[in-house]
């Protein structure tokens, strides 16, 4: 019964061997791939509201109302999904902008509507390389970027002179330690009030520091938005300005008021780049608008 059963399995066993055989001889195991680069492993949720009010007795009719949303990419985030409570379309003006658009058919006197909108993200601590063609854009002056005046050049070209072989941070370390911080101030002043007074909130500080990178020949810009150190409600106050600067193929975090340099990406929540290319008719909305004056809108629905 023994030497049956073997006479029938012996083929297959065999062939078995056999193929294990061909398999160690010939196989290769793949070589070693380069490490992936770095993601958007932080999963961040942000909600936020407003409340959209008519101020008259009367109905009003085809009330538009627009908000920003999280950047579509940066360097260090990555919108996921955008939720909103009212029916919406998405417009976008500048690259990455989402700019979300709401409709009211009719406000009633005295109405109001609170709009509420949920942003899923997903951001980086460490930048990653973005698709970016209009960067020479960011190297001009512009309103309250004065990189062309001659105070801002030649301390530019100081800074420069570091033989730094990143002058962004040559400026960085200069602002820190020649600017006070200032509060909020409505009204912003540009980067050449900035150094001349040696104080200066955050939107100022971001405006002196892309003046000087753009002086010396960096791409850099203004960005706005929240720092968020986990999921969060947005708030009015808390709204926040900072800068990017293009160094080795990145967009990197420049944050003077806060003392950030290149790092903690994961708190940054951008909402607006600053263009100065733009002319389009939102492109200059901080956060949002309303299209009559018989309608107002306030952030914190």
């Amino acid at each position: 019964m023994t030497r049956q059963w073997l006479a029938k399995i012996w083929p297959a066993l065999l062939a078995v061997l056999l193929a294990g055989a061909v398999f160690l001889i010939f196989y290769r195991p793949p070589p070693p791939t380069a490490p992936p680069e770095p993601g958007y492993t932080i999963p961040r949720t942000v909600r936020y509201g407003f409340v959209v009010q008519n101020t008259t007795a009367l109905p009003l009719k085809d009330v538009r109302f627009w908000a920003r949303a999280p950047l579509r990419q940066t360097a260090t985030q990555r919108c996921v999904k955008v939720d909103a409570s009212h029916p919406f379309q998405v417009e976008s003006e500048s690259p990455g902008d989402q700019v979300l658009a709401f409709v009211f058919d009719t406000l009633p006197p005295l109405a109001t509507k609170v709009v509420t909108v949920t942003a899923g993200l997903a951001l980086s601590e460490s930048p990653n390389r973005t698709t970016e063609d209009r960067i020479e854009e960011f190297l001009q002056p512009a309103p309250f970027i004065e990189a062309d005046h001659r105070k801002i050049r030649e301390l530019a070209d100081q800074l420069k002179n570091q033989k730094s072989t990143n002058p962004g941070r040559e400026i960085f370390n200069w602002i820190t330690r020649h600017v006070q911080n200032a509060s909020f101030r409505k009204n912003s002043a540009g980067a050449l009030t900035v150094l001349r007074q040696g104080a200066g909130d955050c939107t100022e500080q971001a405006f002196l520091f892309v003046a000087l990178c753009r002086a010396v020949g960096i791409p850099s810009r203004p960005v706005g938005g929240y720092l968020c150190e986990s999921d969060s409600v947005l708030s009015p106050n808390g709204y926040h300005n900072w800068a990017e600067f293009y160094h080795e193929g990145r967009w990197r975090i420049a944050d003077p008021f806060y003392r950030v340099f290149d790092n903690g990406g994961g708190r940054y929540v951008a909402m607006r780049i600053v263009r100065p290319a733009d002319a389009a008719p939102l492109a200059g909305m901080a956060r949002f608008r309303v299209s009559t004056p018989q309608a107002v809108a306030r952030m914190g629905g």
